[in-house]
């Protein structure tokens, strides 16, 4: 066995953990162990070996995220935080993990591959949330629909559905990730809008509506401008071929919609009712539910320590959770509650040192942007939605947010190589 195999199998676990992460979030946790460990091995038997390697400003980059964690965590053990311990977990592990992506630079493809991936997985979490609304609805037969541990619930109202996969929660990053790549497709190729691509687009953008998941439909709403500053920020033009197979199939798409809308009985004014509320926090259950965190945790900034926060794992004076009492949906405020206002600086400036690294890796390799451009319009589109939703806190999406991290340095890599 040669370096170059241990790369190989670290690159394949790697890309099964993402899709595992995106198709079964938050459950099958053995499973997905499994191939961490796989990697974990493989990536260090290729260090070993000299095959990987990270660049100076990627070890600093690290080392910064790690030891702030570290710090925070600290002082939350030191201020008696209930998930001082709890949280550095998710925090420490996945910028850990960075070093097992490594492997993913040594492939030629790896772009290419990390793509379909994404891909598969919006197949495959679109195809199981049909599966299981058909199968509440008594459409489709128990011997066509295999129960996943995924937290399944649904309502079916007057004008719309709401209902519950862990999985949906994927569909933030997936969606837009689709949608910037199709565009980025066809703009290279005028008849790119194929019938399959189409149907995945129908059948995604539907099941999103019919989540009722306010965020996913806010993150929907913002994607235009999402994509359109991706693109500038990056330096890349999107323009669209125009010719009349496209229109033709965008037009079966819009009819597409409309059509199992009706189906489903669904309503536009009921699903744009139900999307308003969720911002009334006078009237709306949720919405009135974050306000009281909102202020809860503002209040218990102020209380401790405005420049350092309570620390990780903090619980303010509001519990949102008896079992986890330091996990909130407002994940920004949280940050800035339990981190104050140099773990805020420190985060955010981190993540846009990411961007601005990736802007200048990509100029190296302007052919790569068909792929970055719409990881990065997705990595955004999920960090919009966490907002609201303490997306961050999970093992399975914390990747996310140090995607545009990961980009910079795999980019710069293949412009080295390039250049060799």
């Amino acid at each position: 066995m040669n370096d170059s195999f241990f790369v190989r199998v670290a690159s394949v676990s790697v890309l099964v953990l993402l899709f595992l992460s995106q198709f079964l979030p938050t459950a099958y946790v053995e499973l997905k162990a499994v191939f961490l460990l796989t990697a974990i091995v493989c990536v260090l038997a290729a260090m070993l070996t000299g095959r990987l390697f990270l660049q100076h400003w990627q070890v600093c980059g690290l080392a910064v995220l790690v030891t702030t964690a570290l710090l925070f965590s600290a002082y939350g053990v030191v201020r008696g935080n209930p998930g001082a311990s709890r949280v550095l977990s998710v925090w420490l592990l996945w910028p850990l993990v960075y070093l097992f992506f490594t492997s993913l630079m040594q492939q030629a493809n790896s772009y290419a591959w990390l793509s379909r991936v994404f891909v598969i997985s919006l197949w495959a979490v679109t195809l199981y949330g049909y599966l299981y609304l058909g199968n509440a609805s008594g459409i489709v037969p128990d011997y066509l629909y295999i129960e996943l541990d995924q937290g399944q619930n649904v309502g079916f109202y007057e004008g719309f559905v709401e209902f519950r996969l862990y999985s949906i929660s994927s569909l933030i990053f997936l969606v837009p990730f689709y949608l910037h790549l199709v565009l980025e497709k066809h703009k290279r190729k005028s008849n790119q809008f194929a019938v399959l691509t189409l149907l995945t687009l129908l059948a995604a953008v539907l099941l999103a509506i019919m989540t009722g998941r306010r965020a996913l439909l806010l993150v929907l709403l913002l994607l235009p401008f999402t994509i359109l500053f991706s693109n500038r920020f990056l330096g890349n033009e999107l323009k669209l071929k125009t010719n009349f197979p496209a229109i033709f199939l965008l037009s079966l798409l819009c009819l597409g919609i409309f059509g199992i809308g009706m189906m489903f009985d669904l309503r536009s004014e009921a699903i744009y009712d139900m999307f308003l509320e969720g911002f009334d926090f006078s009237s709306q259950h949720s919405a009135s539910e974050r306000a009281i965190q909102f202020y809860s945790l503002i209040d218990g900034w102020l209380e401790s320590s405005i420049f350092f926060g309570a620390g990780n794992g903090a619980a303010a004076s509001i519990l949102r959770s008896d079992e986890f009492p330091w996990a909130y949906e407002l994940t920004y405020v949280y940050l800035i509650f339990s981190t104050g206002i140099v773990g805020l600086l420190i985060y955010f400036g981190w993540f846009g040192y990411g961007l601005f690294k990736l802007r200048e890796a990509i100029k190296s390799r302007p052919d790569l942007i068909i792929h970055v451009a719409p990881m990065l319009t997705a990595s955004l589109s999920f960090c919009i939605a966490a907002a609201t939703n303490p997306y961050f806190g999970k093992f399975d999406y914390l990747w996310i947010v140090l995607l545009p991290f990961f980009l910079a340095g795999w980019t710069k890599y293949q412009s080295l190589v390039k250049e060799k």
